[in-house]
């Protein structure tokens, strides 16, 4: 009797290929950015070169198949074909890899032309069915609008936190001089805007934005924005929490004395002043940050990293966890900057 082997593994070799392929096109300036951008961009190939692997192995059809849509799903969402990112993607549509998984196991190995054809016909469903939630959001679900407008009530001072689940968060220093935070947000329906603010006491006001209520988030999360604006003419210690998405927070025209910054999966680009010392502590865990800071700033940076890839501008001395801008004018003021990234890209960068 003639044993029927399965082929050998070709994975690491596929993805070796494509990963040549990829820093080839990178150092002969086909694709643009470095190579960890393009990692980060086109890192859904793994599962495409899983998938591709699965069916040459016949390690079923349902799985490889998934593996295979997933992965160009993912890939076409990064390169912003489809209008959700990968990473808010997979965080919806993981569960479909189990389900796959599960199918294959549940008609086992059965070669018959029946069973074949069930279980591609199962597996082209499930990828038919991630394309078309990452096309639209067939939950029902809509947006709603709402302005948001707190009055500065003779506040020589504020504390201002901010949480948003998923989405795109803006803000700069360009509130209205009698406001001390203005701006318009949008929220799925089912999820309602908690504002609550405590009045001057001693000079010092506080503001907390925050959400209530259960709903369907969308997958495109640029249909989601909070835009705010923030009073330029008082002290502020400002935190902000957001699960998955966009962060783009504008600070120089902003008296920053301390800045909380927390995000899950994204992408965020901070730019912070360097009129009076401050501070700043911003967690990541998978994606990229870019923080922008006035040249001769006396920057120290604490920062802690997992498989992260680090960008400094000339001049910044980096000894273990420590950073310091050598370059930094005398009395200067300080920027203390406690930095924390599991996966994905940090960039320091100077402003002229």
């Amino acid at each position: 009797m003639i044993e029927d082997r399965k082929p050998r593994s070709l994975f690491f070799p596929l993805l070796l290929v494509a990963a040549g392929v990829l820093l080839f096109l990178v150092n002969i300036g086909t694709i643009e950015g470095s190579a960890w951008e393009s990692i980060a961009l086109y890192w859904p190939v793994i599962l495409i070169v899983g998938g591709l692997d699965g069916l040459y192995r016949r390690d079923g059809w349902v799985g490889p198949l998934v593996f295979l849509g997933l992965g160009t799903v993912l890939l076409l969402g990064n390169l912003n074909i489809f209008p959700a990112r990968a990473w808010a993607l997979l965080i919806r549509l993981w569960p479909v890899i189990l389900i796959a998984i599960g199918f294959d196991v549940a008609f086992g190995r059965s070669r018959t032309a029946l069973n074949t054809i069930l279980r591609v016909g199962l597996g082209l469903l499930l990828v038919a069915g991630i394309i078309w939630i990452a096309l639209s959001s067939p939950f029902g679900m809509g947006v709603k609008e709402a302005p948001v407008a707190q009055s500065l009530d003779g506040a020589t001072e504020a504390q201002i936190s901010i949480s948003m689940p998923v989405g795109k968060f803006d803000l700069t220093g360009e509130a209205e001089s009698d406001l001390l935070l203005s701006g318009n947000i949008s929220l799925p329906k089912g999820l309602d805007l908690v504002q609550n603010y405590v009045a001057p006491e001693n000079g010092r006001s506080l503001l907390d934005l925050s959400t209530h209520g259960t709903t369907t988030v969308p997958l495109g999360t640029s249909s989601l924005e909070w835009d705010f604006a923030v009073n330029s003419n008082i002290p502020v210690d400002l935190q902000t929490s957001i699960a998955v998405g966009e962060v783009n927070v504008d600070l120089l025209k902003v008296q920053m004395q301390k800045l909380k910054l927390e995000e899950a999966v994204g992408e965020a680009s901070i730019v912070l002043p360097c009129t009076r010392d401050g501070s700043a502590q911003i967690e990541l865990s998978v994606g990229k940050l870019v923080i922008f800071v006035p040249k001769g700033c006396d920057v120290n940076i604490n920062l802690e990293t997992g498989l992260v890839h680090t960008n400094l501008p000339d001049g910044y001395l980096r000894v273990n966890d420590n950073i310091i801008n050598q370059n930094a004018i005398t009395d200067s003021p300080t920027l203390d900057l406690q930095i924390e990234v599991a996966v994905g890209e940090v960039s320091i960068r100077e402003l002229e």
